[in-house]
């Protein structure tokens, strides 16, 4: 079947719910970085899981700091046991300055060429050069997840923290998520994100019903995408240049075919939301009783600006800031995702 011009720019999977832990799950956990979290589901529904979904209030910490004073093997030691910590440097751009992230228990630097030449650190040059600038990136991997190991002067590890105090000695605005209730450290704050709660009515619904044929899930995929914004064009036809596809436009051609709705849109939106938000999110909606289950819920998360990782271990292309998006269509024993990549980002 041939691609379709919109779809074949996101990578699409459908699976079925099981006990056991899905692709769709796995897919999920390649992407570290998100600080948007959006629901959508119908409004009669929502009032099911309205007190489950209002509970979830998210934390993070948010500081500026040289990460020399935050970085340090006791540091190191007292985060390598929780698979959930994420830390990212940000306020800075990934083309032209130095970025550095914790996930997965291993920390990840994206170094200029000049701080690169001088941290006696061995890395990879990326694969994104920038000729316009005559510039190239380098890219480091260090695992943490078994501490610090001084054993060898020349040792990555050991010539890590040498390199955070004597030559990265810039003080950098950096996010944490931590698995513990309390993180003290220093002039960090703690930062809440609670849900905000909107509705959206009277919007256009098309058929769920899932389908192999391309042209149905482009139009799934913008439909999520303008409920999410609470787009006009999902609640009149008044102007149909909105919408680049010509699919979301004739639904309206359909109108008898499909149904109308009040949504309700939860948000969640902070500058880091922590690993297991999406998992937290999905878990309050995958309820075994029918009765408090919803028909159906999409849920949209959007990847931070100008993190060194993409989906996985692949670093992020400068030219589209290295955001990406995750868009899940849900129901008890279906699931579709559409993971939106940048033109270089796959994994």
């Amino acid at each position: 079947m041939k691609r379709h011009s919109q779809v074949a720019h996101a990578r699409v999977i459908c699976d079925t719910v099981s006990s056991g832990e899905n692709i769709i799950w796995k897919k999920l956990k390649t992407h570290h970085f998100v600080n948007n979290l959006r629901l959508v589901l119908p409004a009669s529904d929502y009032l099911k899981i309205q007190a489950q979904t209002e509970r979830l209030t998210f934390t993070y910490y948010e500081g500026t700091i040289a990460l020399h004073k935050l970085i340090t093997a006791q540091f190191i030691d007292k985060i390598k046991d929780d698979p959930q910590f994420l830390l990212l440097t940000h306020s800075k751009e990934i083309d032209d300055d130095n970025v550095i992230c914790i996930t997965d228990g291993s920390l990840y630097l994206s170094l200029t060429e000049e701080t690169y030449r001088r941290s006696g650190l061995l890395g990879k040059q990326s694969g994104f050069m920038l000729p316009r600038k005559q510039k190239c990136k380098w890219n480091l991997k260090i695992d943490i997840s078994k501490g610090l190991n001084f054993e060898r002067t020349e040792n990555q590890q050991f010539k890590l923290l040498w390199f955070l105090e004597k030559v990265l000695i810039e003080e950098f605005q950096v996010v944490m998520s931590f698995n513990q209730e309390q993180l003290d450290i220093p002039g960090f704050e703690k930062c809440q994100v609670a849900p905000h709660v909107s509705i959206f009515k009277n919007s256009l619904v098309p058929d769920l019903q899932f389908q192999q044929d391309d042209s149905w899930l482009c139009e799934i995929l913008e439909w999520i995408a303008l409920c999410t914004l609470k787009s006009k064009q999902l609640v009149t036809s008044e102007d149909p240049y909105i919408s680049a596809y010509s699919e979301t436009v004739s639904i309206f051609d359909n109108e008898d075919r499909n149904s109308r709705l009040d949504l309700v849109i939860v948000e969640w939106m902070g500058l880091l939301l922590p690993k297991h938000a999406l998992f937290s999110t999905i878990k309050s909606l995958q309820l075994q009783d029918e009765v408090y289950r919803p028909s159906w819920f999409a849920m949209v998360d959007y990847g931070v600006m100008d993190s060194n990782l993409s989906h996985g271990n692949n670093e992020h292309s400068f030219e589209s800031n290295g955001e990406h998006i995750d868009l899940v269509l849900g129901k008890h024993e279906e699931w579709l995702l559409y993971q939106v990549l940048g033109a270089r980002d796959g994994s």
